[in-house]
């Protein structure tokens, strides 16, 4: 590993380092503040059925897929920035360095400043967990509570959801790592990668409320409808670790239930996969990038063609969801149809453009 390729990307990552790890003392606090609350309420509300660990990490696992998602987008930005600047790059391209030097230099740092990120908050989430123990356990002890929900206290259960997280996390980094090597501009590919992500349960769901704009399908009554319901939260790992299934349990005559995440094992799998297959991609991209391709805006064909298809698509069912679920004009499925056909040829001449940016 090049020394000085090394300490370039450290320089450039020590402060995302920083912010990655004070976000991770940040939702410590939040989570020791959420146990906090729920002691106290057991005086005025009495106990409820949910595990008081789990819950108040649950309370806390949309944040931090909020914050580690914005740091993410900063860090690609912070890692990429110089090298795509014209007088930077065409420097560290100058060097005696192989090309695959540099993506595995930058790999690396970038995922273990997101690694570190949640080692720190694995211990914080485990110092407070064990600091709030004691009355968790007085409580228990004095009730009705099934054996079941003190077995969710674990340790190891908590750090099997917010590894699930940890993975969610760098699902999305290496992804928008991968979009780098296909876009010359770091800002245009951030906002593409962002949108590509949030694009297949897009078009689903925006398909699903145009088939029944034009009555093809009853979304509310159709078993199909259901379906691509139930398949859609696979397609936004978002979602993941916000996705609950009840286990109901009838001990000491009580009906109680206990929320776990669906399918936590499948999701472990897919969010690896996905991680694995990112990498690959720019690996590939990277290997495959070339000089001359320097000036264009989106550097591979098959890239531009994806971009002005996905462009085009989106285009035409954006103006179908617009119409459909927040105008409810009053229109013909014919004039509905037009509509739908003309946004998206704008789409495709507006892509087209921008995928030619650069060509010769």
């Amino acid at each position: 590993m090049n020394k000085s390729i090394l300490k370039h990307e450290l320089r450039s990552m020590k402060w995302m380092m920083l912010l990655s790890i004070l976000a991770s003392l940040f939702l410590t606090a939040m989570f020791s503040r959420s146990l906090d609350r729920q002691y106290a309420s057991i005086f005025y509300l009495g106990i409820y059925d949910d595990a008081f660990i789990l819950s108040s990490f649950r309370d806390l696992a949309e944040m931090a897929l909020i914050v580690f998602t914005g740091i993410t987008m900063i860090q690609v930005f912070m890692q990429f920035r110089s090298e795509k600047s014209p007088e930077t790059g065409r420097f560290l391209k100058s060097l005696p360095v192989r090309k695959e030097e540099f993506f595995k230099i930058k790999l690396i740092t970038g995922l273990v400043s997101i690694s570190l990120a949640f080692i720190v908050l694995s211990l914080g989430l485990i110092i407070v967990r064990s600091d709030n123990m004691f009355w968790i356990e007085d409580i228990y002890s004095i009730s009705y509570m099934p054996e079941t929900h003190i077995k969710v206290e674990s340790v190891g259960l908590l750090l099997r959801e917010l590894g699930l997280i940890y993975l969610i996390v760098l699902s999305f980094y290496t992804f928008l790592f991968m979009i780098q090597y296909t876009f010359t501009n770091v800002v245009g590919a951030i906002v593409t990668g962002v949108l590509v992500w949030l694009a297949p349960i897009f078009i689903l769901i925006s398909s699903m409320f145009t088939l029944e704009r034009i009555r093809l399908i009853d979304i509310y009554t159709s078993k199909l409808a259901g379906s691509i319901d139930k398949f859609s939260t696979w397609l936004l790992p978002w979602v993941y670790a916000l996705d609950f299934n009840f286990i109901d349990n009838f001990s000491d005559m009580s009906s109680r239930s206990i929320r776990t995440i669906a399918a936590l094992d499948i999701k472990y799998l897919v969010t690896i996969l996905l991680i694995i297959v990112n990498i690959g991609l720019a690996y590939k991209f990277n290997k495959s990038s070339k000089v001359e391709n320097e000036n264009k805006l989106i550097v591979f064909k098959t890239s531009q063609k994806i971009f002005v298809f996905g462009v085009t698509i989106c285009s035409g069912l954006l103006i179908s969801l617009i119409l459909s679920s927040y105008m409810m004009l009053e229109i013909s499925n014919i004039v509905y149809v037009i509509l739908i056909l003309l946004a998206g040829l704008i789409g495709y001449f507006i892509s087209r453009r921008i995928s030619r940016i650069g060509n010769i």
